[in-house]
């Protein structure tokens, strides 16, 4: 590839690498996993940005690649054996610890986003970014009434989760 598509892409990837940062943070707990996850979306929008075709806008087709890497990650992570590792959580459940500091409230709103379903944490995500109904249809390849309905059971889930979490 020449030196403008690398750089339009060092260009792009530095306006919305948020978007990645927060995939990133929904699917995965520990840094390495994050980091791992963050690289291959790198990789997938590298591959496909010769492709892109500017239907449409450019923070929709890094969500749309960014979800679909992280939930394709989580699959493959599923046939592995689990291993936990031990932190401050396993020892001091955060029910115990709760505050009214909005970081705090803020932390427990992203441990529940992390026990939905990965489409469920996609539709979310981007529902909390303030997308469209049409924008998340698109992004995550649903129809917008079931996108609605998919944000309404992912809200009450969620407000389930949080509520077990304040106990």
């Amino acid at each position: 590839m020449n030196k403008n598509i690398e750089d339009a892409f060092l260009k792009m990837l530095s306006e919305h690498k948020l978007i990645i940062y927060k995939v990133t943070n929904i699917y995965c707990n520990t840094t390495d996993e994050k980091n791992d996850l963050m690289q291959e979306i790198v990789i997938g929008c590298w591959k496909a940005f010769p492709y892109y075709r500017h239907e449409a806008k450019i923070s929709t087709w890094i969500y749309k690649i960014a979800l679909n890497t992280a939930i394709t990650n989580y699959r493959k992570s599923r046939r592995r054996i689990k291993v936990s590792p031990l932190n401050d959580q396993t020892f001091n459940p955060i029910a115990e610890h709760l505050s009214e500091d909005p970081e705090e409230e803020i932390r427990i709103l992203y441990l529940a986003i992390s026990k939905l379903l990965p489409v469920d944490k996609a539709i979310i995500l981007l529902y909390l970014e303030e997308r469209t109904y049409q924008e998340i249809a698109e992004i995550t390849g649903i129809s917008v009434g079931n996108a609605g309905m998919r944000i309404k059971r992912a809200k009450e889930k969620l407000m389930n989760l949080i509520t077990k979490l304040n106990k």
